[in-house]
């Protein structure tokens, strides 16, 4: 037997002697039995918004923070170091796959621990139909807070609702289990069942909290008088409603982790324990498993799982206001509404009647009318718009109008056939086959308008999900499924994913059009590679490629076309080609003032017969009239650089591809070139305009110059086949080219202005060159024996030779060479990037550089030497001009420069010095003894300090600022010391004249460059860095970006908290209630102009208990 089969068995079991009145009926579950998420159910939601509650996660669609496997879903929060926020975990809904009003809603889950640990099994509205949140509504099935962390064990039931934020309101009640088990420590099942005007919560069965919406007395008039029961309410039109709102919609479910934020990072220990999370912390779910009422599928009564008295043991209080005399009851949906006066349909029938929102307002007649003109009859149509707006149109739904329950067992027969069924067994059987109840009343009522018509419900767009749409049937035998369903027997037939999704959408346009897959829809699906298996998202595949520059559109249309079953949604419509200069050349270009029309072209081709050049001409042509001839702007390399440049259906942008060129050693320039001439319609203007050389006159020739034997004098030698001498003074050349002219006077020497050669030469006697290109461009005299004196020499082949008087090779390391340009035939690349690809191949290192000399020895010929072992005595300083290449692309910088750049960017530069020797032991590693405690601040300790800017985060070290200072801006060293000083003084404050007292280690300034580490990394920045960057990437005040890095890394900067732990405490007024955090409060006042100091303190004096450590 299935386990879902099982489960819809027990589904109605509860503690002896509950009260089960009627069946439980499963409609959706997943068993996570399959090897990854079932796309069909849930969507990732994707985002770094901290959950509304300054929670510190990110949540992805990766693999590594969510996956199926074993038959459980894993959802793991755990540390992102360079992210926007410090950790990433995972948030799945089953939002417009899984929707429901009413019904059992339980997830067998184990839950993760530790402090800010925050898991969560919700429920929240598919469709906000009273507001945006909390006005229509949330239900909380479960959450749990730092389990563990000082014996915390508790559970929490809740529902939110109310007024708008920050006036919302909740009420909940608390669970822990018995015997003192923890919910960390094993699977439970939590669960609520959910009917109109009820929610009640259970654990492992045990029903501990009851929640009900408000109702109320009423006097012998009917007027409602006061509440009967405070419980949930909902706000309409600025006004106190007490209904079955807004827990009377639909609801889909959430499964979510979050880290830290409002309330976890607030209570026990507070904040987020580093520690607890170094290795990750999963949430464990077994199942999630969704029931409706048989009893009743419309209002979802008659299956509580309930015993005795229930209420007198669970039944809670929620918070609902007093009732006042603006205030509208509604008693029920389910019956007709209460008539709120003694007004006819036809006197109402002009009112307004707004919607919750307030927008979109129409009279009470108008949407009648409306209702009626889409099909609904008369009655049904005035009972629901007095049901919509019960104050503005209740006695258009006064009692006599029909409903759908009074027209329930009326029959309504087959014109055809005269079979009679009543309207209730006509729904009944449509939702036994599959379809919603609303699409069955719905269906019902359009057959039999005059018997059943009061059962119409409005029109939902349907979705492919089972449990939204109509049934889709048959034309020919009337054979009716879901939707969904034949989707998935198309799915398992064979035919793709997405052309089963689009098949159904046709056959079943009405039913089913939302069925045709759309790029949004598809972005959970996985996309497997043929090559290798390996799969992601195509969400996850879009969102790299943006990643590398390119636009979304691009990345989309690329993913699509590489997946076209999974993602092929994602491909859009084409793009027409954007205009050029030669579409443009024919168009009329008018002046504006003077009416004179001319054609772009002919207006280029007069600028340029004006002697103007041509690139020119098209520019000023294409300014002057843009609209008409923009296209003739020569495109500039930056405008160009996020270009898409695709190769075989793969794309980068130009400036992604120049970026990726750079990295393989070449230098920029010809790297835009290289991208240019591959790409020369979206990256063309990259390549470098040629140079002019102006022509200059060819010197005279001097009359020969007396000479001694045996002596070289030459004006011009070509030379095209090899020769091998053996005698002393001897020139053993495969091809010499002199083009100018060479004058030598001495014996043995050579005085040669220019040498091409291009083949091997072999000398073996004194005094001779072996050499085998040499290209020198400028004249040379040279007047010593045995001398070469050559102003240029290019050597590109192999030379062997044994001279005794020889060019050698200049001193250099390996090390130095690993960034080279070394070009053949398919292209140029570093030498470290030809290296690193013959060792990823399995070749040894020194084997893999000594064929890398040996292919290239002018470029990368220190590498084929052994090279000398490394000092153990070297020195950071030392080893700053090391070149350091990374593995896996070939990029190389020197360890000063990678040092540098992380110390800029606010890495402590100790921390900085760490990380660049562990990542190139070879070439670095003697900057790892450099980590020692730094002295007592001085301004030359302080120069390599990360000095952060408030309003864009930019951040450069003391040093450069004062060199910036000094070199532009003019000021005199101990000038630019003081001005760095002043503008960065917890930074650079050593800088200062003598005089000036550093802070105390024991304030905010005195930790500003203390070192804050995310959980023992080498990912250390400084306090400081760290409160500028989320002041400035999180939109925080100065005063809340320090509170927040404190309670983050409280024993490297606690002192920077203002007010300490009380910063997110609540502080209530007396008079009105109103509630605000204390640093909320501190942070209005200080934008309204208020000093901090000054903020602090009068906050602290008006809320001494709540505030009073902000004094």
């Amino acid at each position: 037997m299935s386990r879902s089969r099982i489960a819809a068995v027990v589904a109605c079991v509860a503690a002896l002697a509950a009260r089960c009145e009627g069946a439980w009926e499963m409609v959706w579950n997943d068993e996570f039995d399959g090897a990854a998420l079932n796309a069909s159910k849930w969507s990732h939601e994707v985002n770094c918004d901290g959950g509304g509650n300054n929670e510190q996660q990110c949540y992805t669609a990766s693999g590594d923070n969510s996956w199926v496997a074993g038959g459980v879903l894993t959802i793991k929060a755990m540390p992102s170091p360079g992210q926007p926020l410090p950790y990433s975990s995972a948030r799945i809904s089953s939002k417009n796959k899984g929707d429901w009003t009413y019904g059992k809603f339980e997830a067998r889950v184990k839950l993760p621990f530790g402090q800010g640990s925050w898991p969560a099994f919700w429920m929240l509205p598919t469709e906000e139909a009273y507001g945006t949140w909390p006005l229509s509504g949330e239900i909380d099935v479960m959450e749990a807070v730092n389990l563990k962390v000082g014996g915390e064990r508790t559970l929490h039931g809740t529902l939110h609702y109310g007024d708008p934020w920050p006036n919302n309101k909740w009420s909940g009640k608390q669970y822990v289990l018995p015997a003192g088990a923890n919910p960390a420590d094993d699977y439970h099942v939590y669960s609520v069942e959910w009917e109109e005007g009820e929610i009640r919560w259970y654990v492992d069965g045990t029903h501990f909290s009851t929640q009900q919406r408000s109702t109320a007395n009423f006097d012998g008039d009917g007027k409602p008088t006061s509440l009967k029961h405070r419980g949930w309410w909902h706000e309409a039109a600025g006004k106190p409603t007490y209904a079955d709102a807004p827990f009377d919609r639909n609801f889909h479910l959430l499964l979510n982790f979050a880290v830290g934020g409002d309330w976890a990072a607030n209570v026990n220990s507070r904040g987020v324990d580093a520690a607890a999370f170094a290795g990750g912390q999963s949430m464990l779910v077994d199942y999630v498993r969704v029931y409706r009422c048989g009893a009743n599928t419309t209002n979802g009564r008659g299956c509580a799982t309930t015993s005795g008295d229930y209420l007198s043991a669970t039944l809670i209080s929620g918070a609902a206001p007093d009732l006042t005399s603006d205030a509208v009851v509604v008693e029920s949906t389910t019956e007709p509404p209460l008539s709120v006066s003694s007004q006819t349909c036809e006197e109402q029938w002009n009112n307004s009647a707004c919607p919750a929102d307030g927008g979109g307002c129409s009279t009470c007649g108008a949407r009648v009318e409306q209702l009626t003109g889409a099909g609904a009859p008369s009655d049904a149509a005035r009972e629901q718009v007095a049901a919509d707006f019960p104050e503005a149109c209740g006695a258009c739904g006064a009692a006599g109008s029909p409903s759908c329950s009074s027209q329930w067992n009326r029959d309504a027969c087959q014109a055809d056939s005269g079979e009679c069924f009543t309207c209730g067994a006509r729904i009944d059987w449509l939702v036994s086959i599959g379809m919603s109840n609303s699409g069955a009343r719905s269906q019902v009522a359009r057959d039999y308008p005059a018997e059943c018509g009061a059962c119409l419900e409005p029109a939902a767009p349907p979705t492919c999900g089972s449990h939204q749409n109509s049934s889709a049937c048959a034309s020919d035998t009337g054979e009716c499924h879901t939707c969904a369903e034949r989707v998935a027997w198309l799915v398992a037939a064979g035919t793709p994913s997405t052309a089963a999704h689009s098949q159904v959408a046709s056959e079943f346009a009405e039913a089913c059009s939302g069925c045709a897959p759309t790029c949004s829809s598809q972005l959970a699906n996985l996309a497997c590679q043929a090559d290798n298996g390996e799969c992601y998202t195509c969400g996850s595949r879009i969102d790299y490629l943006v990643g590398t520059g390119l636009p979304r559109t691009a990345a989309e249309a690329q993913i699509g076309g590489q997946f076209p079953a999974e993602c092929g949604a994602c491909t859009g419509p084409a793009t027409p080609p954007p205009p050029s200069c030669a579409s443009q050349w024919g168009g009329a270009a008018c002046h504006p003032v003077t009416g004179e029309c001319s054609t772009c072209g002919d207006r280029i081709e007069s600028l340029v017969a004006a002697g103007v050049l041509r690139p020119a001409a098209g520019e000023r042509v294409g300014t002057e009239f843009p609209a008409e001839c923009g296209a003739c702007v020569p495109p500039t390399c930056a405008a160009q650089l996020g270009n898409a440049a695709c190769d075989g259906g793969v794309c980068y942008t130009c400036g992604a591809r120049i970026d990726y060129v750079v990295g393989t050693g070449l230098p920029r320039a010809a790297a835009e070139a290289v991208v240019a001439s591959e790409f020369p319609v979206a990256c063309g203007a990259c390549a470098a305009p040629p140079t002019q050389v102006p022509a200059t006159p060819a010197p005279p020739v001097p009359p020969p110059a007396p000479t001694a034997a045996p002596s070289i004098n030459i004006s011009s030698i070509d030379v095209s086949t090899t020769n091998n001498g053996t005698n002393d003074s001897s020139i053993n050349i495969s091809s010499i080219d002199v083009s100018t002219t060479n004058n030598g006077t001495n014996d043995s020497s050579i005085n040669i202005s220019s040498i091409d050669v291009s083949t091997t030469n072999n000398g073996t006697n004194d005094s001779s060159i072996n050499i085998s290109s040499i290209d020198v461009g400028t004249t040379n005299n040279g007047t010593n024996d045995s001398s070469i004196n050559i102003s240029s020499i290019d050597v590109g082949t192999t030379n062997n030779a044994v001279p005794t008087t020889s060019v050698p090779l200049p001193p250099q390391l390996c090390a130095a060479q690993l960034g080279n340009a070394a070009c053949d035939a398919s292209g140029c690349h570093s030498c470290g990037s030809r290296a690193n690809y013959l060792v990823a191949g399995g070749v040894a290192r020194v084997a893999a550089e000594g064929q890398v000399a040996g292919e290239f020895p002018a470029e990368c010929g220190a590498c084929g030497v052994t090279q000398p072992p490394v000092d153990p005595a070297a020195t950071c300083a030392a080893q700053r001009s090391n070149s350091a290449c990374q593995a896996d692309n070939g990029e190389c910088y020197t360890c000063g420069a990678r040092i540098d750049w992380l110390a800029a960017n606010g890495m402590l530069r100790r921390a900085a010095e760490v990380r660049v020797a562990s990542e190139f032991p070879a070439e670095c590693g003697a900057c790892m003894n450099s980590a020692a405690p730094e002295p007592t601040a001085t301004c030359e300790t302080q120069r390599h300090n990360s000095a952060c800017q408030w309003d864009n985060g930019e951040c450069h070290t003391c040093g450069a600022r004062i060199e910036w200072f000094a070199t532009v801006g003019g000021l005199t060293g101990e000038a630019a010391e003081a001005s760095v000083a002043a503008a960065f003084p917890c930074a650079c404050g050593a800088c200062a004249p003598a005089a000036a007292a550093l802070p105390s280690a024991g304030s905010c300034c005195g930790q500003w460059n203390n070192a804050a580490c995310q959980n023992g990394t080498t990912e250390c920045y400084s306090c400081g860095a760290r409160v500028v960057y989320v002041a400035v990437h999180h939109s925080l005040s100065k005063l809340g970006a320090e509170a927040q890095i404190a309670a983050e890394f409280p024993g490297a900067c606690g002192a920077c908290a203002p007010c300490g732990w009380q910063w997110g405490s609540l502080a209530c007024q007396a008079d009105t209630g109103e509630c605000y955090t204390c640093g909320a409060r501190v942070d209005y006042l200080v934008s309204s102009g208020h000093s901090e100091s000054a903020a602090l303190t009068r906050v602290a004096s008006e809320f001494p208990s709540d505030c009073g450590l902000c004094a």
